[in-house]
């Protein structure tokens, strides 16, 4: 029985994990929202232990609370807003109730990270090579035809990147950056296991991906991850394969990396200033309701947003929001505690990616997001 358990586990996993794939607009978001609760109802979900329940119900009460002050200040609230963050804290709450009670093999995580990310790759790459036919594919499949503003995002990350702002069938590259990122967590881990060939190349493709985004977050963060594998958990095989893998990527993508892209930029409009700038934008648009520093401001018509998902929180969910968003990260720091090499780096990309851009708890990659943060993972030496 627990042979036939843990194989429908594995294939709740593969399921949710397709839905990475599901364009990003309204019908996408219903059909996300409507598995979510499918597989919530399949694997008892309300029965997940009590301090994932007591987070789920945190989650999507905390919309609510800043939405009514809103309307009582401002005698009104940008309800289409309001309304997409209940169902996206919905969604959160039945994948993370859901995915928290999976008894899944790593085999499965690890077949889910390739499946996630070496598609979205060869886009990239096309892209990249400024192929025509990728962008006209993600034009014509995941940009929502009613919003020409996504197209614009497109056009304007592929020229402004010279080639690196590459985001596959995302419209943002830094909402994809995360997939490469907690997929290079596993791969790292799995070479720690078995080093051989097929790792190094995921892993490459991986890494590749992750600066083909363009984005600081993703290169910053997968430095840090990279640097904690090689210093304390790879093997000397690794060491030399991944010292080599690095000096080539320098070689023949650095100079162009660093001159011709956005990534590295300190100044204008699209500096990392800009990230810090948002917190005292965010409370100066709200002088006239300070009650907002403490309530958040969910749509509010006055007050600004905040690009980190720290910030983001904050300024939409209040002090309140930052209590559970606080524990949801306690929450993922202590699972799989007992496997090496995993749950301290899936917390490190979770946390440091926090601090700098608002797309964790973005609906297209949360259910991939997920699994590998909560999951339980059987790891046996067979894999």
């Amino acid at each position: 029985m627990s042979l036939i358990k843990k194989g429908k586990d594995d294939i709740y996993a593969y399921v949710l994990v397709l839905l990475v794939y599901v364009p990003s607009n309204t019908w996408g978001n219903i059909v996300r929202v409507f598995a979510a609760a499918l597989l919530f109802v399949l694997k008892s979900g309300f029965l997940a232990e009590f301090k994932i329940r007591r987070l789920a119900l945190f989650m999507v009460v905390s919309p609510v609370f800043p939405a009514l002050i809103v309307m009582l200040l401002e005698h009104g609230v940008n309800m289409s807003l309001v309304a997409h963050e209940v169902m996206r804290m919905i969604f959160c709450a039945f994948i993370i109730m859901t995915v928290s009670r999976f008894q899944v093999s790593f085999r499965c995580l690890y077949i889910c990270c390739v499946a996630a990310l070496i598609p979205n790759f060869i886009i990239q790459v096309l892209q990249y090579n400024d192929v025509e036919s990728a962008f006209t594919f993600v034009k014509n499949n995941y940009v929502d035809s009613s919003s020409m503003d996504e197209w614009t995002h497109l056009e304007l990350a592929r020229i402004e990147g010279g080639g690196f702002r590459s985001g596959a069938v995302f419209i943002n590259p830094n909402v994809y950056m995360v997939i490469p990122l907690l997929s290079a967590v596993v791969f790292f881990k799995q070479d720690s296991k078995s080093p051989n060939i097929m790792n190094y190349l995921l892993i490459g493709c991986a890494m590749a991906s992750c600066l083909l985004t363009g984005s600081r977050t993703a290169t910053v963060v997968l430095a840090v991850i990279l640097g904690i594998y090689l210093f304390r958990y790879s093997s000397g095989v690794s060491k030399a394969v991944f010292a080599i893998g690095f000096a080539a990527v320098l070689f023949f993508f650095g100079s162009s990396y660093l001159s011709g892209s956005r990534a590295f930029s300190f100044s204008g409009d699209d500096s990392l200033a800009v990230k810090f700038r948002g917190y005292y934008y965010f409370w100066k648009s709200t002088l006239e309701y300070p009650l907002y520093w403490i309530t958040g401001s969910l749509g509010s018509r006055v007050a600004a947003g905040v690009d980190s998902e720290f910030g983001h929180i904050y300024s939409w969910f209040g002090l309140f929001g930052l209590y559970w968003y606080v524990n949801y990260l306690r929450i993922i720091y202590r699972r799989n505690t007992g496997i090496p090499f995993y749950s301290k780096p899936v917390t490190y990309v979770s946390m440091l990616v926090a601090f700098s851009a608002s797309v964790l708890l973005c609906m297209p990659i949360y259910s991939f997001v997920c699994l590998i943060q909560f999951s339980n993972l059987q790891i046996s030496s067979e894999e």
